[in-house]
């Protein structure tokens, strides 16, 4: 997206600026980039895709991209997946089942989980999920949100 400019820098954006009002959007299968970093990424079809996340280096911290499922999973799976064998998922998902308004915690340890898998069901992906990840370093993504699922819910973590 660039550096920012003056008025940027300044505070100074006018209420007509586009940019100060809504960030990219975008759907559907694909690998991200880093000049994508803000974007909010929608889970918009029955059938689920995946998001990988892009390769980042030390410079790249701060990174980050929001999940939001708007359309239930019912096949295959929506999935947030790193870019790189050595990136790793390190944090913790909140999730709830429709069956029972129950939550539970999901910790992504960080070391082994590369990816957050949703199927539509125990493991979420219905709508109302919402992920966020940040790059903290050159090989983690700390991984937040709230994930909705139905039936005995189960983690949305992954090794691959």
């Amino acid at each position: 997206m660039g550096s920012p400019n003056q008025q940027e820098q300044q505070g100074t954006l006018s209420s007509s600026d586009t940019m100060a009002r809504k960030r990219l959007i975008t759907t559907g299968a694909q690998t991200l980039t880093v000049a994508q970093c803000g974007t909010q990424c929608l889970f918009d079809a029955a059938a689920g895709y995946a998001y990988t996340l892009p390769v980042i280096t030390a410079n790249d911290v701060g990174t980050w991209f929001e999940f939001f499922t708007t359309v239930s999973c019912t096949s295959v799976a929506q999935k947030i997946i790193t870019g790189a064998a050595s990136s790793f998922l390190i944090g913790e998902v909140l999730m709830y089942t429709t069956a029972t308004a129950s939550p539970a915690g999901f910790a992504f340890n960080g070391t082994t989980h590369v990816a957050c898998t949703m199927a539509g069901t125990t493991s979420g992906g219905l709508i109302g999920t919402y992920v966020r990840v940040v790059a903290i370093s050159a090989t983690q993504w700390l991984i937040s949100g709230t994930i909705l699922g139905s039936g005995t819910i189960i983690t949305p973590a992954a090794t691959s």
